[in-house]
């Protein structure tokens, strides 16, 4: 319902998103990178920041 009022090609609240659809900026290259490496190592990792209000 709401996918034809908003003109939404795909759910953006679905689970199994398309990575390729994403907006990708600076911070979520960094976060992505961050979370690869993570995964490599088997390590445990803890995202923190102050939300930002444009």
């Amino acid at each position: 319902m709401y996918r034809a009022y908003w003109h939404m090609e795909y759910n953006p609240f679905s689970k199994e998103i398309d990575v390729n659809k994403l907006f990708k900026t600076k911070d979520f290259n960094e976060a992505l990178t961050r979370l690869e490496f993570l995964y490599k190592t088997k390590g445990i990792g803890l995202f923190t920041g102050n939300p930002r209000f444009w």
